[in-house]
Order: structure tokens, then sequence, then C-alpha cells
């Protein structure tokens, strides 16, 4: 772990590389509301054992301890998600994420050990929940108040887990339109919303459908639920009452949950489709292209489906 000081902001960045001593393509990852950057253990470690060094950062403090918030306290959960979602806090969040980068750059050059490793030229962004929301942004997604926030980081392919759409945040029709990096969503049929910005786990397949092709994916699984997908092995999880937004169908007929054995299958899925995507697009790997568009989907089976165009 590292503690550095950013535009006079104290960043936990959490770092995760493979053993061999070798260039290595960075994966920048960013976790949802209210985790550190500690959060993600699984897709970290996932990462870092396919020959990827994994970057976890959780940009800004208040995300961070939104869970401990005046806000969270007092139950307004759904205008804690409107103030951390809104485009100022996006545009903060990516100034201050291009500043981390900036700064593991400058200390490269400078023969810091720990990031000379690191081939800059080959970097992907992903994220859970508010850090899906703010990978795709870095992609390229058009968000109110935030006219900057993308580009400020160099990234061949975005991988959005558990994305956020919200017809309140801008039209679903334009808001991707500026988006040409490969882009992997991924989300379940039980994906539900913690603070209430999202209507339904449907809305979550919206990035997906609205984005134009080549090199889009969207891994749907069956059952999976919104704290799997963050991939923290403690799960930090939403305060009780932190649920306005659950689709009503799911909280009229609550399916069953998962076996142990299930839920590893679909998380087993998350790393190997993740990571071949990775494998695809950051390390330009024609096998791994291969496997995504043509045999991954029956791999599956009845553990979800993966589409793409």
């Amino acid at each position: 772990m590292h503690n550095w000081l950013i535009s006079g902001q104290a960043v936990l960045l959490v770092l995760a590389e493979p053993g061999p001593p070798a260039l290595v393509p960075l994966v920048i990852y960013l976790p949802g509301l209210g985790e550190s950057g500690q959060a993600g253990e699984r897709w970290r470690s996932a990462w870092a054992s396919a020959g990827y060094a994994v970057l976890s950062v959780q940009p800004l403090a208040e995300d961070a301890a939104a869970w401990t918030s005046e806000l969270a306290r007092t139950g307004e959960f759904k205008a804690l998600g409107q103030q951390q979602f809104a485009g100022t806090m996006m545009a903060r969040r990516l100034q201050m994420l291009a500043g981390v980068v900036g700064d593991a750059q400058r200390r490269a050059t400078a023969g810091e050990a720990a990031w000379q490793r690191i081939d800059w030229d080959r970097m992907a962004i992903a994220g859970f929940d508010l850090g899906a929301y703010s990978a795709m942004t870095a992609a390229g997604e058009r968000v109110r108040d935030a006219p900057l926030a993308a580009g400020q980081i160099a990234i061949r392919a975005a991988i959005a887990i558990s994305p956020y759409a919200s017809v309140s945040a801008g039209s679903l029709a334009t808001r991707y339109l500026g988006i040409h990096a490969p882009v992997l969503s991924i989300t379940s049929d039980v994906d539900t919303d913690a603070v209430g910005l999202v209507d339904g786990p449907y809305l979550r397949r919206a990035p997906f459908d609205q984005m134009a092709g080549p090199d889009k994916f969207l891994l749907l699984l069956q059952g999976l639920s919104h704290a799997a997908l963050s991939g923290t092995l403690s799960v930090n999880a939403a305060p009780a009452g932190a649920s306005g937004g659950r689709d009503r169908a799911d909280a009229a007929k609550p399916l069953p949950a998962l076996t142990a054995s299930s839920t590893q299958l679909r998380l087993l899925a998350v790393q190997d489709v993740s990571t071949a995507f990775l494998d695809a697009y950051v390390k330009d790997d024609p096998l791994a292209r291969e496997w995504l568009r043509n045999r991954a989907a029956p791999w599956l089976g009845s553990v979800g489906e993966l589409r793409h165009k």
C-alpha cells in the first residue's frame, strides 16, 4: 500500500503486480461508493495473476467515507447518491485520478521500483458501481457538469462492473456517443441499487445497448448480487435501509439466494471473461478476441450470457 498526497488530499493506493520481473500493462481499478482503495481484492488478484499490474484507488475521500457521512447517518441515502454521482463530483474525481497517474509516472521516471515495471502505453480502467461510472466517464461518457473529465487518462479499454445509468442524468441515447474504446459491461438480473438512483437492474444494460460497436461486450449473469459484483472479500455493504431504488418486481418476488458453489461459478465467469477482455484489447491477443466472440457464450452455459457488437 502507498499513501500519497495529491492536490492536498491524502490518497491510499493499493498496487498488485505479477511475479516475474518484466514490463507489464496496467489496470486502474476504482471501487464503489463507500469502499476504500483496498476493495475489489478478488478482481485485483485475478488480473495480477494474469500478468497485469493493478492499481486500486478511491480518488475522493468523500466516496470512501460515504456510509459514515451526515446524509447516511440521517438515512438520506438517495440524496447521498445524488451528491456523489453528480457531474461536479465526477469532474473532481477524474482530476484526482489523473493526478495519481501523473505522480505514478513521475515516480517511475525517477526510478521508484514499484512503478518502473508498468507499461504506461498499455492501460485499462475498471470500476464497480460509482467506480464503473467513473471508468465509463474516463472512456468518454458524457456527464453533465463534467465536460473535461474524459480523455485525461490514455486508456485502451474499460470495464464497468454494475454500470450506472439513470434517465435523470441525461439522455441515454446521446451520452455514450463519445465512447470509442472497447468496453466490457458486467451486471446481473438482480443487480439492484443500494441508494435509489437506478430504477431497476434492467437499466444497467443501457450503456451496452446504447453504445455503438465494435468491441462492446455485455456479461449478463444470473442471480449474482450487487454486493458480490464488488469483488470485495469482506464486503463493506451499504447500511440497512439504503435500498430505496430496489426494483419493485424483485422486491415483490425475491429470488432464492444462490448456493456458495453457484456464486463461485459466477465470480469465476467474471474473472475469466474480464481477463480475456483485457488480454484481447490491452495485450492485443487475437486468440482472446476469438474466444470472446465465438467460444465464451457457450462456455458460460446457464451461468449467464455474453453479448457483443
